[in-house]
């Protein structure tokens, strides 16, 4: 990377102590945020690498002001404007469509009917790859090492207030844990409102140029 990047390294001293600083402090930004989403999402620990990984994806969307003209990181290394209207909660209850294929129950006499079949599936939102595409996972037990996550191509509706297993966001949010309170809660809110306002003033620049 560095050498794709004409980055030449670095050595012992002061520049290379400041460099590590840098480093460091991003660091502990994405694994506050891991822990304050894992908080609210109120799921296992082994949930832990997609809450890095979507911290790491909100983080490069979000507006820095060290960057020029506030930018975030993403549009500062490629020139690419974020989306923010597929960004979700995480851990937030999604409701998956089931293809039609699927649409089978069986009743008390064993024989199958479309007609009461399920058409939708409770997952867990977890973020999204670099296309944007949701990233859901679906198993039952929290417990589970969650090694891959399902992507969603399918039709999905998102409840961002209550989380897989039914605890409510905005309760956990507004009544933390004593040894919570002052340290992951706060960054998850600031973060839940900011992506939030993110995507709704987007929606009206969309709106107002389509007028």
């Amino acid at each position: 990377i560095c050498k794709q990047n004409n980055i030449e390294n670095l050595t012992a001293g002061t520049e290379a102590h400041n460099s590590q600083g840098v480093v460091e402090r991003v660091i502990r930004t994405l694994t506050t945020s891991m822990r304050a989403m894992m908080y609210t999402a109120k799921c296992s620990n082994q949930m832990w690498s997609h809450a890095l990984l979507h911290a790491a994806y909100v983080y490069n969307r979000v507006p820095h002001e060290s960057l020029e003209d506030n930018k975030c990181p993403l549009d500062k290394m490629t020139g690419e404007i974020p989306e923010y209207g597929r960004l979700r909660v995480f851990g937030c209850a999604a409701f998956q469509s089931i293809p039609t294929q699927e649409w089978l129950t069986k009743d008390d006499e064993g024989e199958t009917s479309k007609a009461l079949s399920n058409r939708m599936k409770l997952t867990t939102y977890v973020g999204n790859d670099n296309n944007g595409t949701y990233k859901m996972y679906s198993r039952k037990d929290i417990n589970e090492n969650p090694e891959t996550a399902e992507k969603n191509k399918l039709k999905v509706k998102f409840d961002e207030n209550v989380t897989r297993f039914g605890n409510n966001i905005d309760r956990i949010i507004n009544n933390p844990d004593p040894e919570h309170s002052d340290k992951y809660v706060p960054r998850q809110i600031q973060e839940i409102k900011h992506v939030k306002n993110m995507r709704m003033n987007q929606i009206k620049d969309i709106s107002i140029v389509r007028q």
